[in-house]
């Protein structure tokens, strides 16, 4: 892609964050138990096979192997009442030997009041609070994946209890390894080719704000990619994304994908970066299959702490005397080519 003179967005406030408490009665108990558990398994030849065209084909993107699965508080796991009153689901699910697991919620429809944290067995990665404020007009919804073998879904319900008001609809078992536990270099990190600098090297010094236009996609639970923001020619900072058509092929996988802002090393040469900036669902708008191309439009726009970007764009055909590429290659930090 080549990067022109672009619009600084505005943007809406971010919500505010509900601190997550671990003390909740027997909550230590239940998760440790198999009684809650559900497994679902994949072909490992399969999985082989997959993981060996990630790394030796260019272009490759998928990164998990998904299972389609029905699972909500009526048909498994355990509910719970704690001493207020509040009743408690719980859920563990698991896949032998996911680097990492990722849901995606095939029915979604919360009461204010109500909570859904989803995290790994050790309570390092949670994922949450999410509430009746992440409510979406389609009814699903992708969630950031978790990292090891195991992850836990925990819904805080409330009266009228209703069993179908949150239904997970698929597992994907990551097979790369997405998800670092740490801020250090992980088997992902550093996967792309040496002419990929990280974005805070000398190279990507004058491209400190454009940088921001540019998001890592995390599609159906499945692939992974990149795609940028731009800007339409009426400037009305409209949440535009364009992505390969081959990472998001369906207005499906457009609902059902996670866009992940400020993904990159602190500086260069650095340690793995964070991954907390995200936004889920966008409506697919224009796709073409020879030109591999994605344009879609993101449910909601960025909050100001994402540093929301919008790349410009030209037509007047005038062969540019030098490019500039940022993106994620294989899925790698933010990196910049010249």
């Amino acid at each position: 892609m080549i990067f022109f003179a672009g619009l600084l967005a505005l943007s809406l406030n971010a919500g505010s964050q509900i601190v997550y408490n671990k003390n909740l009665p027997d909550a230590g108990k239940i998760i440790f138990s198999d009684s809650i558990l559900e497994e679902i398994s994949f072909d490992s030849s399969n999985i082989d096979s997959l993981r060996n065209i990630f790394y030796t084909v260019p272009g490759a993107s998928t990164f998990a192997v998904k299972c389609d699965v029905d699972y909500n508080p009526q048909n498994s796991g355990v509910i719970v009442e704690n001493k207020s009153g509040e009743r408690i689901w719980y859920l563990k699910i698991r896949s032998e030997n996911a680097k990492s697991l990722n849901i995606i919620f095939r029915n979604y429809r919360l009461l204010k009041g109500e909570e859904v944290f989803v995290y790994d067995k050790n309570i390092q990665s949670v994922k949450g609070p999410f509430t009746w404020m992440n409510n979406k007009s389609w009814g699903s919804l992708a969630v950031m994946p978790v990292a090891g073998e195991e992850v836990i879904i925990e819904y805080h319900m409330k009266a009228p209890v209703d069993t179908r008001r949150l239904e997970i609809g698929q597992v994907a078992h990551d097979f790369i390894g997405i998800n670092r536990e740490s801020l250090s270099k992980d088997i992902y990190y550093g996967s792309s080719q040496p002419c990929n600098v990280d974005i805070n090297c000398d190279s990507g010094e004058n491209w400190q704000v454009k940088k921001n236009s540019v998001v890592r996609i995390i599609a159906g639970g499945t692939e992974l990619g990149s795609g940028f923001m731009v800007n339409n020619t009426r400037q009305e900072n409209i949440p535009f994304v364009i992505t390969a058509n081959h990472v998001i092929r369906t207005p499906e996988d457009a609902l059902n994908s996670i866009y992940v802002f400020r993904y990159e090393s602190p500086y260069c040469e650095g340690p793995d970066g964070l991954t907390e900036y995200s936004l889920t669902g966008a409506e697919m708008m224009a796709e073409d299959v020879n030109t591999d191309f994605t344009l879609v439009r993101l449910d909601d726009f960025p909050p100001v702490i994402y540093k929301p970007y919008l790349a410009g764009w030209d037509v007047r055909g005038v062969t540019p005397a030098r490019t500039v590429t940022i993106h994620h290659p294989s899925g790698d930090v933010k990196k910049i080519s010249t």
